[in-house]
């Protein structure tokens, strides 16, 4: 489990150490789709990181490594950054179009069922 949340700090590093980066979220807060297409590629590849951490996270669980409460991280941490981020929608999107092998995961099932309620 230590394993499964510290797989977490790389990607909040990737904020707090890196103003700029930061600044990209700050940038997808909007919907307005103001990205550039470097900008959308380095939240891309970001937001492939942050679905990897909920795949190890949901297998973890299903092999029974994690708890529930652990699991449930998950759809919060989806929650967050669907609500919080609209910009970050389309890429969302596009990740799961791109791993369409993934769409049986509950991970994958919660990020389409939360992208619903934002028709973009």
């Amino acid at each position: 489990m230590i394993d499964i949340r510290n797989n977490y700090g790389p990607l909040n590093q990737a904020i707090y150490e890196n103003a700029e980066f930061a600044e990209l979220l700050v940038k997808a807060e909007s919907d307005e789709g103001g990205l550039t297409a470097v900008e959308q590629v380095r939240l891309g590849a970001w937001i492939t990181q942050l679905a990897n951490q909920w795949q190890a996270m949901e297998t973890a669980h299903e092999n029974g490594m994690i708890p529930r409460e652990t699991f449930d991280l998950i759809f919060d941490d989806q929650r967050r950054f669907v609500v919080s981020y609209p910009g970050l929608r389309p890429l969302m999107r596009n990740l799961i179009d791109l791993y369409p092998s993934l769409s049986d995961s509950a991970s994958v099932a919660s990020l389409v069922k939360l992208l619903q309620n934002y028709p973009d």
